[in-house]
């Protein structure tokens, strides 16, 4: 599997950040998870187009998270002669009904003219194109999810938004990779993000191989998150930026 960093940051414009989103190509499949505004241009920047995409997984439909879904079914609609093969959106419950109303805001312009499916699940586990997805509900909102994907003896982990909470453990353990939020410095975070110190212990009750860092709020310093991760929990700890590539193979990750 190979994970390109579309977008590191948050809802908070920074200069060299976008909002989340992360693509995943598995299996000889491009899939998207979040799209996070300017996600898109960097699918375009990492060698991608948005008819190479089979799957979105979205963890949950905050701006922050979803903001390129728009432009990105305009585009599929629209150009390079109009897609004609299938999309499937994954997402937590609710995901159907919210994009019904996001395609009736905008109608014709975005409504998808190939065949277009949405699955819904807030905990299960379900083969996609030969990759084992597992979701578990996140303390977040009510309709938010991590994700977990495993394929060829590896696996990789994405905490979406979350609060210290026993899923994200479950979705973590053992992966290869674990790309986790780390909102908020020790004392400012919330029931519903993390800080250094409850990445730190749900690091310590997983094992992961690495934890890459997102999702950092501005004026935080993503390098001084991670350090202090690494300082609590003692494994392999890094701020991901946006366009960075992780290879994940059996034996474990590897950047190119």
């Amino acid at each position: 599997m190979r994970v390109t960093v579309l977008g590191s940051g948050t809802g908070i414009p920074a200069p060299d950040r976008c909002p989340t989103g992360f693509r995943v190509d598995v299996s000889g499949a491009c899939w998207l998870l979040d799209l996070g505004s300017g996600t898109l241009r960097r699918l375009a920047e990492s060698g991608g187009r948005p008819n190479d995409v089979t799957r979105i997984l979205l963890t949950h439909l905050h701006p922050d998270h979803t903001a390129d879904l728009v432009p990105f079914l305009f585009a599929s609609r629209h150009g390079e002669g109009g897609r004609t093969a299938p999309l499937e959106l994954v997402g937590p419950t609710g995901t159907d009904a919210w994009i019904h109303e996001l395609l009736a805001a905008y109608g014709r312009w975005v409504a998808p003219r190939f065949p277009f499916s949405v699955r819904e699940s807030l905990d299960g586990e379900f083969l996609l194109g030969g990759v084992r997805v597992t979701v578990r509900q996140m303390a977040h909102e009510a309709w938010s999810v991590g994700y977990r994907l495993e394929s060829g003896g590896g696996a990789l982990a994405f905490s979406g938004d979350t609060g210290e909470h026993a899923g994200v453990v479950e979705l973590a353990r053992g992966a290869a990779v674990f790309f986790a939020e780390c909102s908020f410095p020790e004392g400012g975070g919330t029931a519903t993000h993390l800080t250094p110190g409850s990445l730190a212990r749900i690091a310590a009750a997983a094992g992961p191989g690495r934890v890459v860092i997102t999702h950092v709020y501005p004026p935080v310093d993503p390098e001084a998150q991670a350090a202090a991760v690494r300082a609590r929990w003692g494994g392999e700890v890094t701020a991901a930026r946006d366009l960075e590539v992780f290879e994940v193979h059996p034996a474990g990750p590897v950047r190119p």
